[in-house]
């Protein structure tokens, strides 16, 4: 909601605004008549239609801005999504109530209606009056959620037990007093809260403003039609709840634009800013190339004066172009190259072919003088041997001086350094040599040879070495990538073993059902196939089989191998390893709640299973697969207290009560796998 408003990141094409404003208003005008109609009609299901939908997206805000408060960059979201949850709530609680429902009797269920309206709108106005302070301020998140709580459970208890909520409607009359002048006070706060948003517009994106500011404004709209109304099926009450669904909608709008989408494009914004620098680096090359440009034809035009050196300059001139020119291009693949071979193969390329010099090679080599990676690009096959730049008859003295100190070596064939170097039949041209250093930390060597009849200057071996350096920062970076893959590679090598070796070692403990955790998890991941789970589910599914009996680790020996019946105190000790897992488990961060789906695999969807009773949906779907899985696994195989009883009296249970113990789909898929698609346990390697 705060800082950088998110269409500063946002690269997806922009519907145009005048379609968007027809589309609004034609599925607005739409949806009024639709409304109008039905109130006709009848107008129960009209209200309850308005207030479900602001329910339902009062609800909304809360799931995704609860769900994504980790990415939130103020808390003032998550403080509205608090109070939506709640508000929400009583609207629900004054949707049951309202005349005609048959939930409460008609003689008190125009006041009950109207008490419980009064009471969400204060909560309401009240929050959008203080949301704003949470822009730059830390919130507690839980205590958050039970102060609300406390609040809707003092709002309901003041209404329905102890009835010392003022009246707000008497049949026959109307509206009482306090009714209006709450109506009133609200309508005052919604109009501060919208003044206190306009002061704040500079933390806010335009179009999430307009959906604010909008919002409020019909909620105070609706608050005046709820002021003079004496039926509540009259035309002001019709309105007035059209305004509020409405306002609830923007809200909706509003709050999961910068709830929703901007928490995403701000995981990505350091690499976005990233790469706008670079963009912004070769945008300022560009205009360097262009202020060079001007010096040297400035100083083309004063030298042709000068007959005798003309050419000379022209040539030179021409040459520190081509090289401003082959910085850019070398930048442009910093940016867009992530291979160390195709960004060596191109920078030599710009360099010979947009440069006009003969010969460019770069080496890459480790501290011990070890080829790494080379490449090279020449004009008429010039330089053929690269490879012998590193061979074990000496380093060429161009390398070794680049290597070894600081700037270009500059360095003739005729002169005495090149004297016996192994490659000196491959080069008959002057040689410039750089170091491709990147915080001291030293890559390899970038070489050019000059055309013949042309000198070097000061200001090319300058330009040069900056290409030198733009190439040693991309390898720099390209580097520390690789790294970080390697990193993430063995960190999660690692947490499969661990994963591993604790299975075994809580396996090894009860030899009866020794493997029993590895069938569990081939029979889970390919019920978790059969049920189209993408990677990610699938990968947790994996752990959590892999982890499901780790509880059993806190069970003696003695009882996990019993031979006879279990006495109470026994089975409560057995039945105590789902808990004991949860406590194991709770405390490693794994990326899913694997310590949920361990605590739950012995639920049943109609309550009777164990530890905490859970019923439907209220048990992981991981779970539930666990669950039938389990079950298979375990009457299939043989235990201490009885023999084997065999996959088909195993699959006949789990027909037997699919829908009722375990999870239709789960079951479904798991009689459908050994049934049609011939699965069977894999031998233990």
């Amino acid at each position: 909601m705060a800082g950088t408003r998110p269409d500063a990141f946002d690269e997806r094409p922009v519907e145009p605004a005048s379609r968007t404003v027809v589309y609004l208003l034609l599925g607005a005008g739409l949806s009024l008549i639709g409304l109008f109609l039905i109130s006709r009609w009848n107008y129960l299901l009209f209200h309850s239609l308005v207030e479900l939908f602001s329910v339902a997206a009062a609800w909304s805000v809360f799931l995704l801005l609860w769900n994504a408060r980790t990415f939130a960059r103020n808390d003032a979201l998550v403080f509205l999504g608090i109070a939506y949850l709640f508000v929400g709530a009583v609207d629900l609680v004054h949707t049951l109530a309202y005349s005609g429902t048959g939930v409460f009797s008609d003689s008190v269920a125009a006041n009950l209606a109207t008490q419980l309206w009064i009471a969400a709108r204060y909560v309401e106005s009240l929050t959008l009056l203080v949301a704003p302070a949470f822009l730059h301020r830390k919130l507690r998140h839980r205590p958050a959620l039970a102060a609300y709580g406390g609040i809707l459970a003092l709002a309901i208890l003041t209404i329905l037990v102890w009835k010392v909520f003022p009246t707000c409607y008497v049949e026959g009359i109307g509206l009482t007093a306090f009714k209006k002048a709450s109506e009133y006070a609200i309508s005052a706060i919604l109009v501060v809260a919208i003044l206190l948003l306009l002061r704040r517009r500079k933390d806010f994106d335009r179009r999430v403003m307009g959906w604010l500011v909008a919002s409020l404004g019909l909620t105070v709209g609706s608050e005046l039609l709820f002021t003079f109304y004496v039926s509540v099926y009259g035309l002001s009450n019709l309105f007035g709840h059209i305004l509020k669904g409405a306002s609830f909608y923007l809200i909706y709008r509003a709050l999961i634009e910068t709830g929703l989408r901007r928490p995403f494009v701000l995981i990505f914004r350091q690499l976005k800013e990233s790469e706008r620098a670079l963009q912004n680096t070769n945008e300022a090359l560009e205009l360097r190339v262009a202020e060079r440009t001007k010096e040297l034809s400035e100083t083309n035009a004063m030298l042709r004066e000068e007959a005798h050196v003309r050419l000379a300059t022209e040539k030179q001139l021409q040459r520190q172009n081509f090289v401003l020119k082959a910085i850019r291009n070398v930048n442009q693949l910093i940016v867009r190259e992530h291979d160390t071979h195709d960004l060596l193969d191109e920078t030599c390329a710009a360099l010979v072919e947009r440069s006009g010099y003969s010969t460019a090679w770069i080496t890459l080599r480790d501290e011990k003088q070890r080829l790494l990676a080379s490449s090279h690009r020449s004009i008429e096959g010039r330089f053929p041997r690269l490879s012998g730049l590193f061979s074990d008859d000496g380093i060429p003295p161009c390398v070794s001086r680049a290597w070894e100190g600081r700037g270009i070596a500059v360095l003739s064939p005729d002169g005495d350094p090149c004297a016996g170097c192994p490659s000196r039949g491959c080069c008959d041209q002057t040689r410039m040599t750089a170091c491709l250093e990147h915080e001291g930390v030293r890559y390899g060597v970038l070489g050019v040879t000059s055309p013949e009849g042309l000198a070097t200057s000061e200001e090319e071996l300058d330009l040069l070495q900056e290409v030198a350096e733009d190439i040693a920062f991309a390898l720099h970076d390209i580097y520390l990538e690789e790294e970080k893959e390697l990193a993430v590679d063995a960190l999660h090598g690692a947490l499969q073993g661990t994963i591993q070796a604790v299975a075994a070692t809580a396996e090894s403990r009860d030899p009866y059902t020794a493997g029993h955790q590895r069938r569990v998890t081939q029979l889970s991941l390919a019920i978790g196939r059969e049920l189209g789970l993408d990677d990610d589910r699938l990968e947790a599914l994996h752990v959590a089989a892999l982890l499901h009996d780790i509880g059993k680790v806190a069970v003696p020996a003695e009882i996990l191998s019993k031979p006879s019946r279990l006495t109470d105190a026994e089975t409560a000790l057995i039945q105590a390893h789902p808990r004991r897992a949860y406590d194991i488990l709770k405390y490693i961060e794994f990326p899913w709640p694997i310590a949920e789906f361990v605590l739950q695999h012995h639920e049943r969807l109609e309550g009777s299973g164990y530890p905490d009773g859970l019923v439907g949906d209220e048990i992981h779907l991981e779970a539930r697969i666990l669950a039938v899985a389990d079950v298979v696994e375990a009457m299939s195989s043989h235990r201490p207290y009885r023999a084997a009883l065999g996959i088909d009296a195993a699959l006949a249970e789990i027909e037997q009560n699919a829908g009722r113990l375990y999870d239709e789909r789960a079951a479904t898929a798991c009689l459908r796998l050994f049934r049609e698609r011939g699965f069977v346990f894999e031998a233990e390697a």
